[in-house]
């Protein structure tokens, strides 16, 4: 403890003010050991003192410059842990730094916390406290290492508000989580799909091919507007505000998609999907689904189905991330699935004119 406080300027020859002549006399009197320092303590102040000279004005000038540097600290303010989740809820939301469906998971997850630790001052919370709790959680791995996720940007919240000066999740043990292959459609069920929709000319069909030949998020084309669609430029430019990451990007349309969208034909202006409502959206892909006989349809399928046919076509994890706006490691982790070069062509047969010719035949046929 002395040896730190010698941090403070003690190469300076700073005058003692007279009113310390009593620390001062004290000071000596434990310099010649006569004080009542145990031998240790007094070992550590002939050692601090050695480091100045042994000149008692400047380590007593140290002592009191660390007294004041520490009166002039800022006291931690005591927060209870529930208001801290409820402000920083808030903050999100007026932010708008998030999207309502993570909020609304954020507010999901920090509901434990809050009947865990809510009465009790955040600055009081400790990695241990955490650790046991999280322990005791009937959630999958997956499940808890979302929910630390979530801690961490609250604690970073509260070290943001000088409620606390860490953040204790860093020191906690992430739970290993077995990543699953992700899921895609077929190439006979994207032909099998888009038949069905083009046979009953289905309201699903853009936003069909849109998934399935750009890898666009569900959120994405409900937030799509028809002038950001452009053939002569042949690219569909994604804003800021419409993808999930907040950040600017195109995705080229491809020859095939080009034939999808002259063959459903594009609106100047409008949303693709009305009102940019994701209910609409929901509802018009059950009403395709209903037609056939298969309505299985694995999380985020459009989005894992281009993905994975892309990169089994081009075998360039770069180019497949550029296209759905995530990094190379991401794309692969997520949302690419095995796939063949083969059902890969077979996938890129399916164009306006050959779906038409499978239901012309399949009429005749009948």
């Amino acid at each position: 403890m002395i040896i730190h406080l010698l941090g403070y300027n003690l190469n300076k020859n700073i005058e003692v003010p007279s009113s310390s002549s009593g620390a001062r006399l004290r000071l000596n009197k434990f310099a010649g050991g006569n004080g009542s320092l145990s031998d240790e303590q007094f070992a550590t102040f002939r050692t601090a003192l050695s480091l100045v000279g042994g000149d008692c004005r400047k380590f007593l000038a140290a002592v009191q410059q660390f007294a004041q540097k520490e009166e002039e600290k800022p006291k931690a303010k005591s927060r209870r842990a529930d208001v801290v989740v409820r402000h920083f809820l808030k903050q999100r939301h007026l932010n708008a730094t998030v999207r309502g469906k993570t909020l609304a998971t954020n507010r999901s997850e920090l509901k434990h916390f809050t009947k865990e630790f809510g009465d009790r001052a955040i600055a009081d919370i400790s990695a241990n406290d955490l650790q046991v709790w999280l322990r005791s959680l009937k959630l999958q791995p997956k499940g808890k290492k979302n929910l630390i996720g979530t801690l961490k940007l609250l604690f970073d919240h509260a070290v943001k508000l000088e409620l606390r000066a860490d953040n204790p999740t860093v020191k906690l043990e992430l739970p290993k989580v077995d990543q699953p292959v992700p899921e895609r459609l077929s190439a006979q069920r994207c032909e099998a799909l888009l038949k069905d929709a083009v046979r009953v000319k289905a309201r699903f069909l853009t936003a069909l091919v849109l998934g399935c030949f750009t890898g666009m998020r569900p959120a994405e084309t409900c937030r799509l507007d028809w002038k950001n669609i452009s053939l002569d430029e042949e690219r569909i430019n994604i804003a800021g505000s419409t993808g999930k990451c907040h950040r600017y990007r195109w995705v080229k349309i491809s020859p095939i998609l080009r034939q999808w969208l002259e063959f459903i034909g594009i609106n100047k202006s409008g949303p693709v999907i009305p009102r940019h409502d994701i209910e609409t959206y929901e509802r018009w892909r059950r009403q395709l689904l209903a037609i056939g006989s298969d309505d299985t349809w694995p999380f985020d399928a459009l989005r894992h189905t281009h993905a994975s046919f892309d990169y089994a076509l081009r075998g360039d994890f770069n180019v497949v991330a550029s296209n759905l706006g995530n990094s190379p490691t991401i794309s692969r982790k997520h949302y690419i699935a095995p796939a063949t070069r083969a059902e890969g062509e077979h996938f890129l047969r399916l164009t306006p004119v050959y779906i038409q010719a499978l239901l012309a035949a399949e009429k005749t046929a009948k």
